[in-house]
């Protein structure tokens, strides 16, 4: 029996064994897939190469974990772009407002 930290959270060991799980599961559907297709190919079509219905369902619920995780790391990259281009912003701005608070005409 694997003992929780949190009735919420898995415990590390169940953690541990349900991202082996995921891995292997991603890992048999990638197998799957074409070698000239892109990852979005995939996606439009996950059951290429499946020839049972357990082996569709299985597919399905793969691509729908994958792209879902594809779509959060996307995010967080996009996010982490702007988060830099701000400070870089923020950068300029203090280089342009001097130390005093004014304006610098010279940085124009």
């Amino acid at each position: 029996m694997i003992e929780k930290a949190s009735p919420n959270l898995p415990s590390t060991n169940e953690r541990d064994l349900l991202e082996a799980l995921a891995g292997a599961a991603v890992k048999w559907w990638v197998g799957r897939r074409p070698i000239m297709w892109t990852l979005e190919q995939h996606f439009r079509n996950p059951f290429v190469n499946c020839l049972t219905a357990t082996e569709r369902i299985l597919a399905l619920a793969i691509k729908d974990w994958c792209e879902y995780n594809w779509r959060k790391e996307q995010r967080e990259q996009s996010q982490q772009k702007r988060i830099s281009q701000q400070g870089a912003r923020s950068k300029t701005k203090r280089a342009v407002v001097g130390d005093s608070g004014t304006v610098d005409s010279r940085k124009y």
